[in-house]
C-alpha cells in the first residue's frame, strides 16, 4: 500500500513538473505575442497578451515593462505605473522603470510622485541618457528638486606594484617599489538661475594617499563653469575650469583651462561627441619648472548601444609647449605630441552586476631631441598600452561596491621612462 501511495506521489510530482513546463512555454509564447501586437500598434491586444502571461507563471521584468509601456499608450496610466513599480523591483531595470512610472504618474497630474521616480532614476541610472531624461522631467515637474546641487562621492583602497609620478599624462619619476594608497574623490553640480540654459557651476576634490611612499600623494582641487546652448541638432557647453595641485601636502602646480564641447545624438541609439581645450599650466614648485606652458586637446568619441550595454569609441590628439628643462651640459623635452585611441564599454550581468572593460593605446613624441651628458642625442618616443576592468555591485537603491584591476605598459626609447605597471583597488560610491 505504502509502495502504491509512493508510486501515486513520484506520478503526482511528474504531472506538476510537466503542467510547470507547459505553464512556462505558454507563458513565453504570449510574451512573444504581446510583443508582436505592441510592434504592430495593436495595444489592446497586447495588454490581453501580457496579462495572460502573466496569468500564466511568466513573471520577468521585461514583461511587466512591456505590459507597463502598452498600458501607457493606452493611456490607463494608473495601471502602467503599477506595471513599472513591479518591473523597478529588479535592479537592473529600476532606472528605466523608475523613469516610466514617472512619466506616468506626470500624466495622472500626480507631479510629487513623478518628482520622486524621476529622483530615483537619475540617481540610480548608470546610463547618461536615462540620467539625462529623468533631469529633464525633473525640471519640468519640480523647478526647485532639479536646481539644487547633486554630488558624487567615491572612495576605495588599493595595491599599486610600482609606484609613480605622473602629471598631466605625463611619466615624472617611477620608483619600481609597490605600497598600499588609498583615494577619495568628492564632486559637486549646480546652477545659477532657474533657465535652462543658465550657468552651470561644478566642483571636485581629489586625494591620494600612499602608505609609505608620500612623495607622490596628490590633491587636486577642480572648480569650473559653463554654459550649456542648443545649436541645430548639437548640445553644445562653452566654459572654464580651475585645477590647483598639491603634491606631499605642498604647491605643485595650478591649470586654467578654457573649454568647447558638444553632443550629437545619432538616430541608431548612439552619441557623436566632441570636445576641444586649451590649458595654460603654471608650476608652482619650482623644481617642476620646467612644466610650465600650454596644452591643446581635441577628443572625438562615438558611442553605441550594444544589447543591455553602452560602448565609446574615442580618439585624442593633444599637443603639448613646455618650459623642458635645460642644465650647463643636458637638455630634456617635456612637451610631448600624443595620440590616443581608447574603447570602453559597460554591459549589466545577472541584476545586480555590471562590467565596465575598457583599454587605450597612446603615443607620444617629444618636439625636441634630448641632449645627455654621456653625449647620446635623441628624440623621446613612448608607447603606452593600458587595459582596466571594473566590476560594481549594486550594495542598495543607491550605493555601488566596485573593484577594479589596471594593467598598464609603457615602452620607451629611453630606459628610465619604460615601465609596467599593476593596479587593484576595492571602493564603494554612491550619488547625492
Amino acid at each position: 500500500m505504502h509502495v502504491q501511495d509512493a508510486r501515486w506521489g513520484w506520478c503526482l510530482l511528474g504531472l506538476w513538473l510537466l503542467a510547470s513546463v507547459a505553464s512556462a512555454a505558454t507563458g513565453d509564447r504570449l510574451f512573444a505575442q504581446g510583443v508582436g501586437a505592441f510592434k504592430n500598434g495593436n495595444f489592446e491586444s497586447a495588454v490581453s497578451y501580457f496579462q495572460q502571461a502573466w496569468a500564466a507563471g511568466l513573471d520577468q521584468p521585461t514583461l511587466h515593462f512591456n505590459l507597463g509601456a502598452s498600458l501607457y499608450k493606452l493611456g490607463r496610466y494608473a495601471e502602467a505605473e503599477e506595471a513599472f513599480r513591479a518591473c523597478a523591483r529588479d535592479p537592473l531595470w529600476a532606472p528605466l522603470a523608475n523613469y516610466n512610472a514617472g512619466l506616468s504618474a506626470y500624466q495622472r497630474g500626480k507631479r510629487a510622485a513623478a518628482a520622486d521616480y524621476f529622483e530615483r532614476a537619475w540617481r540610480t541610472a548608470d546610463s547618461d541618457e536615462v540620467r539625462g531624461l529623468a533631469l529633464a522631467m525633473l525640471e519640468r515637474v519640480d523647478v526647485a528638486a532639479s536646481r539644487r546641487p547633486r554630488g558624487a562621492l567615491s572612495v576605495d583602497t588599493g595595491y599599486n606594484d610600482n609606484v609613480t609620478l605622473s602629471a598631466d599624462n605625463q611619466t615624472l619619476q617611477t620608483t619600481s617599489e609597490p605600497d598600499y594608497f588609498s583615494e577619495v574623490l568628492a564632486s559637486a553640480t549646480g546652477r545659477w538661475g532657474q533657465d535652462s540654459q543658465t550657468l552651470l557651476w561644478d566642483a571636485s576634490l581629489y586625494d591620494l594617499r600612499y602608505g609609505e611612499l608620500s612623495g607622490n600623494n596628490v590633491t587636486s582641487i577642480t572648480l569650473g563653469a559653463s554654459r550649456p546652448s542648443q545649436i541645430a541638432s548639437w548640445h553644445t557647453s562653452v566654459g572654464a575650469q580651475w585645477e590647483y595641485v598639491l603634491r606631499h601636502g605642498q604647491r605643485f602646480q595650478q591649470i586654467g583651462s578654457l573649454q568647447l564641447s558638444g553632443i550629437r545624438d545619432r538616430p541608431n541609439r548612439g552619441d557623436l561627441r566632441l570636445s576641444v581645450q586649451l590649458s595654460t599650466i603654471d608650476a608652482l614648485d619650482g623644481d617642476f619648472a620646467f612644466l610650465d606652458g600650454s596644452r591643446q586637446e581635441f577628443e572625438a568619441s562615438i558611442g553605441q548601444h550594444v544589447g543591455g550595454g553602452q560602448t565609446r569609441l574615442g580618439f585624442a590628439i593633444e599637443r603639448n609647449d613646455r618650459a623642458d628643462l635645460a642644465t650647463a651640459n643636458e637638455f630634456f623635452s617635456f612637451s610631448p605630441l600624443r595620440y590616443r585611441v581608447s574603447f570602453a564599454g559597460s554591459w549589466p550581468v545577472r541584476g545586480y552586476w555590471r562590467l565596465q572593460p575598457s583599454t587605450s593605446y597612446a603615443q607620444s613624441r617629444y618636439a625636441d631631441a634630448d641632449q645627455r651628458a654621456s653625449g647620446l642625442a635623441a628624440t623621446r618616443e613612448d608607447d603606452e598600452r593600458r587595459v582596466t576592468l571594473r566590476a560594481t555591485y549594486r550594495l542598495s537603491e543607491f550605493w555601488r561596491l566596485f573593484g577594479d584591476y589596471t594593467y598598464a605598459d609603457t615602452r620607451s626609447n629611453f630606459p628610465e621612462f619604460s615601465y609596467s605597471q599593476r593596479i587593484i583597488s576595492l571602493g564603494a560610491s554612491r550619488p547625492f
